[in-house]
């Protein structure tokens, strides 16, 4: 497993954690999600050299998005995942949502109300956006 993580902090931190939870996984190697476009290269090289077998992605969309369709083929990466917060909870960085918001679907409202001025724009525009091309899209019989 490789993890390209959130920052460094977030991803040494849930590194130890998977460590003593999840003695089955094999770390692989990790790199945080906040690189430049001169360190793509190195990031790519370093990922291709450890050849997880899964790559585990934390980074901002449409970013994650970009990397993972230009390179996960080209590192012979078989299985990557975006998991979001994932790891942010994991660090103790946010907290999960009450197991009724868990429960409901809701987890979503629970980190915007967690952390407004991040994640406001995110779900209002990006998944209004996504929701009507879904739309669009249905109403054209595809």
């Amino acid at each position: 497993m490789y993890r390209l993580a959130a920052t460094e902090d977030v991803s040494a931190t849930s590194a130890k954690r998977i460590g003593r939870e999840y003695s089955g996984v094999v770390p692989a190697g990790r790199h945080d999600g906040h690189f430049t476009p001169d360190q793509k290269p190195d990031v790519i090289a370093d990922i291709k050299t450890a050849r997880p077998d899964i790559l585990f992605v934390v980074m901002s969309a449409p970013k994650k998005d970009v990397f993972t369709g230009q390179w996960t083929s080209k590192m012979n990466i078989r299985v990557w995942h975006s998991v979001g917060g994932a790891f942010d909870v994991m660090a103790g960085k946010v907290k999960r949502a009450p197991v009724l918001w868990q429960w409901c679907g809701m987890e979503w409202l629970y980190r915007i109300v967690q952390e407004p001025r991040r994640m406001w724009r995110r779900r209002l525009v990006t998944d209004t956006l996504f929701y009507g091309m879904l739309l669009s899209e249905l109403l054209r019989g595809r």
